[in-house]
């Protein structure tokens, strides 16, 4: 194992809307154009051997082992590592293999809800009896939705300012008939957010916090990014509720929780960043209305 690995490459292609992708030993994605299962046959006919592997028998790799992948509107990808697959069952000892996982994903994107797809997936195959435990099992799901509206903001890191853009973008979101709770909640989220930022990072004056905010559907999506030092939100969390100097943003963080149908925390080189949703719906969905923004 330590000679050779797999690995699944994808490249999007932005002016072709389309990934380039290889396989080098390692399963193929799923791939569901509007909830059908597509490009099984040419997942087939294409692809190489593992990386290290193909440089013993002497093989390399060329556009012949290359596919492609439209970036479409109403498809989904799913990746995941051959543990998945291969993970036996406890009772009966046969693999889940390709059609069990193709088999729970339609099962849970019937229920309706996507968020934390990758994760609910291990979970719903382990549920079946798969010994998911017995390797490693990885999964990312992808899912294109159109976009219907698209803004960028830079703010600047004062309560204020926060505050302006959060209330600017509420509004806007009444203008194109949201509800109204939802409206604010988002509002509030942004306030929240921004500034346990503020709080953590110590910006500077001519410093600021990104926002991308983008409509998908019945969806909202808003991806923060900011330069300060890398922060850990469990860490942050945990040490808000211990300290009385924190408690405030530690019940901050729990609106946003609350408010957030998902939620992802990374860092690329040296700058934060925060991508969450927020449904449409989300006064019906959820059973804590919102605080007033402000509040807090």
């Amino acid at each position: 194992p330590s000679m050779y690995m797999t690995l699944f490459l994808m490249i999007l292609d932005e002016a072709n809307q389309c990934w380039n992708c290889l396989s080098c030993g390692h399963p193929p994605p799923l791939v569901y154009q509007h909830g059908e299962l597509i490009l099984e046959e040419q997942f087939k006919s294409t692809g190489g051997l593992p990386i290290g592997f193909n440089t013993q028998v002497g093989l390399t790799y060329n556009a012949e082992d290359e596919c492609q992948i439209p970036c479409v509107p109403g498809m989904q990808i799913v990746m995941f590592t051959d543990g998945l697959f291969e993970a036996a069952h406890r009772g009966t000892g046969e693999m889940c293999e390709r059609g069990g996982v193709d088999r729970v994903f339609r099962k849970l994107r019937q229920a309706g809800d996507t968020r934390d797809m990758a994760r609910r997936l291990i979970r719903a195959i382990d549920a079946e009896g798969y010994r998911t435990e017995a390797d490693d099992c990885s999964a990312i799901t992808l899912d294109f939705v159109p976009i219907n509206g698209y803004a960028c903001y830079s703010i600047s890191p004062n309560t204020d300012a926060v505050r302006s853009y959060a209330h600017r973008i509420s509004e806007g979101l009444l203008e194109v008939n949201w509800p109204e709770k939802t409206a604010h909640a988002i509002e509030l989220l942004i306030v929240e957010y921004i500034n346990n930022v503020i709080d953590h990072s110590h910006l500077a004056t001519d410093e600021s916090i990104d926002l991308v905010v983008r409509q998908y559907g019945d969806e909202l999506g808003l991806i923060f990014s900011d330069y300060g030092p890398a922060w850990d939100l469990e860490t942050y969390r945990t040490e808000s509720q211990q300290t009385g100097s924190l408690a405030m943003r530690g019940r901050g963080l729990a609106i946003i929780e609350e408010i957030a149908s998902a939620l992802h925390f990374f860092r690329i080189d040296s700058q934060n960043y925060c991508m969450l949703n927020v449904k449409r719906d989300w006064q019906t969905a959820n059973e804590t209305e919102a605080v007033p923004a402000g509040a807090g």
